[in-house]
């Protein structure tokens, strides 16, 4: 679950065991140093780096000390470095962790388009009285399992690099490694679909014009024109969106969604005449639509 580019995104309401699903991931992984904490600042982030896995819990203010940017950097492979307090020439270099895992009410951490489509999203429902179990039975149950379940995994790892060592398949995802490990594991481009659909839907809750394309959109619907002419276009069919900016504003947010929209089956065209610009956005029929994810204006 826990791959260097990935966030691996636990998200739902309170008692849906997000923070005890994330404690014994991590436990899991690493063994008893494995903490769920919280940063205060962006120097305790790239500290709690140093444990492989980061474990970032209930983070629910993404503008908080920039945390959006810092995660964004971290999956990406980017190293903090910094002169070291009370010293002159001495640097630190702080390295990204291997395992990022996040627990999340609402989703919002990862719904910027760059950290939404390098998101692992899991949703978990609230826990029924009865199927709940005391947390030290659980944690114990991981301490006495793991060997055997990284033995597993190892093993697993091992039959996965022959795999794809003789995979020929084509896989049509933007990262096509993560896309060809996931066919590989299971052999089945549904998952690839159904990851993306995920993608779009945390996208969607925390930006309106995302929800408002896929939610208006249906399998054959192409609309085109300006910036303002889309927006007035997805209002036509029932979009009740916030004012958005001028057009320079649209396209800039159309570029930065293109894309989660073109994972969850949108085609985003995009053509310059001089000073203007129009977009065409269309739903391929058979591609899946989702009529009962209701849809929220603003």
């Amino acid at each position: 679950m826990c791959i260097r580019d990935r966030i691996l995104a636990l998200i739902g309401g309170k008692g849906g065991g997000k923070t005890r699903t994330a404690d014994g991931l991590v436990k899991l992984l690493v063994g008893r140093r494995g903490t769920v904490s919280s940063a205060d600042s962006a120097k305790d982030y790239w500290v709690m780096a140093r444990n492989g896995v980061v474990v970032l819990d209930n983070v629910d203010e993404p503008d908080q000390y920039n945390l959006q940017d810092i995660i964004a950097a971290s999956v990406t492979g980017a190293k903090l470095q910094r002169r070291k307090l009370y010293t002159d020439k001495v640097v630190e270099t702080f390295v990204p962790p291997w395992g990022l895992i996040v627990t999340t009410r609402t989703g919002e951490i990862v719904s910027r388009a760059d950290l939404a489509e390098r998101s692992l999203p899991v949703f978990l429902g609230e826990i029924e009285d009865e199927r709940r179990r005391a947390d030290a039975e659980i944690m114990e149950e991981v301490r006495s399992k793991r060997d055997a379940v990284l033995t597993w995994l190892a093993l697993e790892a091992y039959r996965l690099r022959r795999k794809l060592e003789d995979l020929k398949v084509s896989v049509r995802c933007r990262f096509v490694e993560f896309g060809r490990i996931v066919y590989a594991l299971y052999e089945d481009m549904s998952l690839i679909d159904a990851w993306s659909g995920a993608i779009a839907l945390v996208m969607s809750e925390a930006d309106p014009l995302v929800k408002a394309i896929l939610r208006m959109l249906k399998p054959g619907d192409v609309i085109s024109g300006t910036p303002s002419e889309i927006i007035s276009q997805l209002e036509a069919m029932g979009a009740e969106l916030p004012f958005l900016g001028g057009g320079k504003s649209i396209s800039r947010r159309l570029r930065e969604v293109r894309t989660a929209l073109e994972m969850a089956g949108i085609k985003v065209e995009e053509v310059r005449y001089g000073n203007t610009t129009r977009w065409t956005l269309s739903r391929a029929e058979g591609v899946p639509y989702e009529e009962e994810i209701p849809y929220e204006g603003g």
